[in-house]
């Protein structure tokens, strides 16, 4: 019995802190509680996770407009189209995250097209790939009238 108890005592003292040890995980938490503080008072979703993650932290007027981005295309025989996130690999989220860059820059939705073409070789032939935000006017959280559309970059073949 006496070698079990010896054991605990070494475990137990094997496994308590120094002061200073105990200083610096202190430290370390009262520097991870000041940033999210921070973060909370003052932060974007960019700084999660030290900041407030908006999409869960507001909420949305009933009486309003709401838009989303979807990637369309132009085939080549003049169908347009629209184009799912499977098609060529990005989520909306992550499409939506590079829409800066691809009103600055519309040959980086050649990429787009050619990640398509990968993925759906069997798929008709694309000529234009346009980047279409659209906008829906909503009254008591329910849509009205119909849907509008605005082609902000376009790439073409």
């Amino acid at each position: 019995m006496q070698g079990g108890a010896a054991d605990s005592a070494a475990a137990a003292a094997a496994t308590e802190l120094t002061g200073g040890a105990r200083r610096a995980r202190l430290a370390v938490a009262a520097v991870v509680c000041g940033l999210l503080l921070a973060g909370t008072a003052w932060g974007q979703d960019d700084h999660f996770p030290f900041g407030p993650f908006r999409m869960y932290a507001t909420r949305q007027r009933l009486d309003g407009t709401t838009s989303w981005y979807r990637l369309e295309a132009t085939t080549v025989e003049g169908q347009r189209i629209f184009l799912p996130g499977s098609a060529y690999g990005l989520r909306r989220a992550e499409l939506e995250g590079q829409i800066p860059r691809f009103v600055t820059d519309p040959g980086l939705l050649g990429e787009l097209a050619s990640a398509y073409e990968v993925r759906r070789p069997d798929g008709p032939d694309l000529a234009e790939v346009h980047l279409v935000k659209w906008r829906q006017r909503l009254e008591g959280g329910r849509p009205s009238g119909e849907p509008t559309s605005e082609t902000v970059a376009t790439w073409r073949r």
